[in-house]
């Protein structure tokens, strides 16, 4: 979609000002009723009375899974839709993890199976705290893994990786 945007002045009866005419619909078809310029519209609208109205693109539509429909769809019925689409998007109980167990979830993601991904943190890494945490809260670790979303604990930022294409 363009930034660029046209500006229209419609006075409080409903007509709007032909900026090829000088005056609000003198004629039965206006010649140019738009211009781009925000600050020529503020004048007439001040000037002439009315008020500045801002057109803009409609959006492309955008095409929903059926699942994604009907959370837009619940969300709609819902006092707060907002709210009810964050929800709906990440489970409340995300896996909190360290920053340096994210490191090694995020060079490990995308591997086909959990095994790979220990194995990777237990002979890419010497033993080390990073690696005891991991043994320590492997649920936790796995089903950051499984998930492919978690918190950091240092942070509170919520990471979510995705797979290449």
């Amino acid at each position: 979609m363009s930034e660029e945007k046209l500006y229209a002045v419609k006075n409080d009866e409903g007509k709007y000002w032909d900026f090829g005419n000088s005056g609000f619909w003198r004629r039965e078809f206006p010649d140019c009723l738009t211009t781009t310029s925000r600050k020529q519209a503020g004048l007439v609208a001040f000037e002439n009375g009315g008020h500045v109205v801002t057109l803009i693109e409609e959006p492309e539509k955008v095409v929903l899974t059926k699942e994604q429909a009907e959370i837009v769809e619940d969300a709609h019925v819902k006092g707060f839709p907002a709210t009810f689409i964050y929800d709906a998007a990440l489970p409340d109980d995300l896996p909190v993890i360290p920053k340096e167990v994210e490191e090694i979830l995020q060079s490990a993601y995308g591997q086909t199976n959990l095994l790979g991904v220990l194995d990777t943190a237990k002979n890419g890494y010497k033993f080390s705290e990073t690696l005891a945490w991991i043994i320590e809260y492997q649920r936790t670790f796995a089903r950051a893994w499984v998930l492919g979303v978690w918190r950091v604990e240092e942070t509170g930022e919520i990471v979510k990786l995705e797979e290449e294409k």
